[in-house]
């Protein structure tokens, strides 16, 4: 049995980027499932990238599906709360753990209403929590790693469960470590040596030992400031840092793109999601949007701005 996010789950394959746990009892079974009859899946959605399918949900009876097209297909229900996945003979384990941990796990517990983001997180040495909110390589990984040099603790690397607590939202991470390319690696981990794979269709290496700052067990903060990235290909390299602040429909637009759901069209559920982020907006959290320079070296310069305004 292993811990995730603040849940447990049982699993037929080994998870090595998880903490085992022998306490609780789980939220979640995965194993690997019997063959399914893909002709029958009734498909509603896809998700592309210039122009390619990378990811497809359907139904089939009284299941989610979710197909990684060539890679994986997960069978998810709700009503055992089992997860069965269907990996490609080609696929590799690291694969199908990335896809699992990554995806399917966040989007599951999205499905059931809980609030998961697509952002990483860090607290500051004078306890300041901060989150990046952003596509899959807009750069959040990179600019909260590139923290720990200044004694910040990572807290998350890609998913925050957001919960209220009175008049404050907290962010518990997924699992801890760092997935980084070798250039980003190299600049703000230059003595790290031990990586090992995300998946075998990335260029993305996992970071196994980092830093003192990045503790092996769940970890959680108080959020201060919600910080948007901008797309890097809106910004040119040498221009400067430009944090604005964000607010009214432009805040719940902005974060309802980054939160993770099996069914996108699950209109009982998306408006259960706009009460909730309505909710957490009433604590009165700052979120900015943030355009900055994808340069490495002006990492510190970036940082700086980050700090002022938190």
């Amino acid at each position: 049995m292993y811990s995730i996010f603040d849940i447990f789950i049982e699993c037929d394959m080994v998870l090595p980027e998880l903490q085992s746990s022998n306490e609780g009892s789980p939220s979640l079974t995965i194993r690997q499932g019997q063959a399914l009859d893909k002709q029958s899946i009734n498909w509603y959605h896809e998700w592309q990238d210039r122009n390619t399918t990378y990811l497809r949900f359907g139904h089939l009876v009284d299941r989610h599906i979710l197909e990684f097209p060539g890679l994986t297909l997960f069978s998810v229900s709700l009503n055992d709360m089992t997860i069965e996945y269907h990996a490609c003979s080609h696929v590799p384990s690291e694969s199908i753990r990335h896809l699992l941990l990554d995806q399917v796990i966040p989007r599951t517990l999205g499905q059931l209403g809980r609030l998961v983001l697509h952002a990483s997180a860090i607290k500051l040495t004078d306890g300041a929590g901060i989150a990046f909110l952003g596509d899959s390589g807009w750069g959040k990984s990179t600019l909260a790693s590139s923290f720990l040099e200044s004694e910040a603790q990572h807290i998350s690397d890609d998913c925050l469960l957001i919960e209220k607590n009175g008049n404050t939202l907290t962010g518990t991470n997924s699992y801890q470590g760092v997935r980084l390319l070798n250039d980003s690696a190299k600049a703000i981990f230059p003595d790290q040596s031990e990586t090992g794979p995300v998946a075998h269709y990335s260029d993305k290496r996992r970071l196994l030992h980092t830093s003192k700052n990045m503790p092996r067990l769940a970890a959680s903060t108080k959020l201060d400031a919600l910080f948007l990235l901008t797309n890097p290909a809106e910004n040119s390299a040498d221009e400067p840092v430009v944090i604005e602040a964000v607010r009214g429909v432009e805040e719940m637009m902005s974060l309802i793109k980054q939160t993770f759901v099996l069914d996108p069209l699950d209109k009982e559920l998306i408006a259960k999601l706009f009460k909730t982020l309505g909710d957490f907006l009433q604590t009165g959290i700052p979120i900015y949007r943030i355009r900055y320079p994808r340069k490495h070296n002006r990492l510190r310069d970036i940082q700086q701005a980050i700090r002022a305004r938190v």
